[in-house]
């Protein structure tokens, strides 16, 4: 699929099978559509991706559409809500994007520093936020977003914490993501919906603020680390940047936006290989259906992928961060 102007690319082709051995599953690509434009069903460096309970896809786009789209699991688009703007309904740029189990659809906006809560429809419900490092702000940069059992989490990566909120935007805590090496910047989160949380993150150095140290950390939904796991760099299993991470089934899905890859791990990080050696250019952000199903934002096709693997044990649908164009990866040798 060529990047360019011209009409929206519907490709689908359905497969699902069930793992004989999770350790050496990868994925297919199995669908795809998008071009870049700013019709219905275009894309201009599609950004966060979620799915629905009803099994729709939802894509927030930054650059100068700056809007949602919903579409059929199939890619058929639906409709679309958004332009660019500060006002209620409006956007800036690094979107996320997450839907809670009633359908309701939640928009981060990474550069307006603020949350923006829709109707399945579109209508806007209400929003929160401001710039600041106080409770209930966001620092305006990395702005990931997870929903899990009636939770809001959010990556504050300019101030290192996962901040936590109810369904009605309430304030309910936050926890600074740091370990004996240092503070970490939150990218993206993932949730399971049996109160684990997975959390990409990096360290940059300044000034210059170059990525020089990425992992993942696991927390429970007390805040409390559990797990933290990866090694720096662009080899099979390492990471060399801010990613987006999904959780299926029994496997981790993550997005290495500097390797332009997408990796699958194990819950303990064990490197179980890529989910697939074509198909996708510059993959983004990633956001799971279960049972073996995910959807890939591709930035530089302008396109959304569809990814069908073998199925494990059921899982919530989880989504991405954003990676800010400020952040440049350090040199690896």
């Amino acid at each position: 699929m060529q990047r360019g102007l011209g009409q929206a690319l519907v490709m689908v082709i359905p497969a699902l099978t069930l793992c004989a051995n999770v350790a050496t599953a990868q994925y297919s690509c199995t669908s795809a559509w998008g071009s870049l434009g700013p019709a219905d069903g275009q894309f201009e460096g599609p950004q966060g991706i979620a799915v629905a309970p009803n099994g729709h896809v939802y894509v927030a786009e930054g650059a100068n559409n700056c809007r949602v789209q919903e579409f059929t699991a199939a890619g058929t688009f639906v409709r679309k809500w958004g332009k660019m703007g500060s006002g209620p309904g409006q956007f800036y740029n690094g979107l996320d994007v997450a839907v809670d189990p009633d359908g309701f659809v939640y928009v981060a906006d990474a550069n307006a520093a603020r949350v923006q809560k829709f109707s399945p429809e579109g209508t806007l419900l209400q929003s929160w936020g401001s710039r600041g490092a106080g409770p209930g702000q966001f620092a305006g940069s990395d702005l990931g977003i997870a929903v899990d059992n009636g939770r809001i989490y959010f990556a504050d990566a300019g101030n290192h914490r996962v901040e936590v909120f109810d369904a009605a935007g309430a304030y309910i805590t936050e926890w600074v993501t740091a370990d004996s090496s240092g503070y970490w910047d939150p990218c993206a989160l993932a949730a399971d919906g049996q109160g684990r949380l997975y959390v990409t993150a990096y360290a940059v150095t300044l000034p210059g603020s170059i990525v020089n140290n990425a992992r993942v950390l696991e927390f429970d939904d007390m805040g409390a680390l559990h797990k933290q796991w990866g090694t720096f760099g662009t080899a099979s299993g390492e990471l060399a940047g801010p990613c987006k991470i999904a959780v299926d089934g029994d496997r981790l899905v993550v997005v290495d936006v500097y390797a332009r890859r997408v990796a699958l791990f194990a819950r303990d990080g064990t490197y179980l290989g890529d989910a697939v050696n074509e198909c996708l250019h510059a993959p983004f952000a990633v956001a799971s259906k279960g049972h073996g199903t995910v959807y890939v934002t591709d930035y530089d096709s302008d396109s959304v992928v569809g990814l069908s693997g073998c199925a494990t044990s059921p899982t919530e649908s989880a989504t991405w961060g954003r990676l800010k164009s400020r952040y440049r990866p350090a040199p690896l040798r």
